[in-house]
């Protein structure tokens, strides 16, 4: 048996780390999940940051509609 590898039941370190290689294989797919898990929340905040624009720009299209409705109705009744 090599020195680093520990019997298949080892009670040392968890069962998926039996294995050469196999402490490595865990460490990359911990850096993967970490840094989608990341890019993921980016991405999530900016799409938010958009539907955010969107709606503000919303809200400045209704008042200057509305603001163009309240000038034609004073020029329309005089007041």
């Amino acid at each position: 048996m090599d020195m680093y590898q520990y019997p298949k039941h080892s009670r040392i370190i968890p069962r998926f780390l039996n294995r050469k290689g196999d402490a490595m294989r865990f460490l990359d797919d911990m850096i993967v999940w970490i840094a989608t898990t990341i890019i993921r929340c980016v991405m999530a905040i900016g799409t938010a940051f958009v539907y955010l624009q969107f709606l503000v720009m919303a809200l400045v299209v209704l008042g200057v509609f509305a603001g163009l409705l309240y000038g034609a109705k004073k020029l329309i009744l005089g007041d």
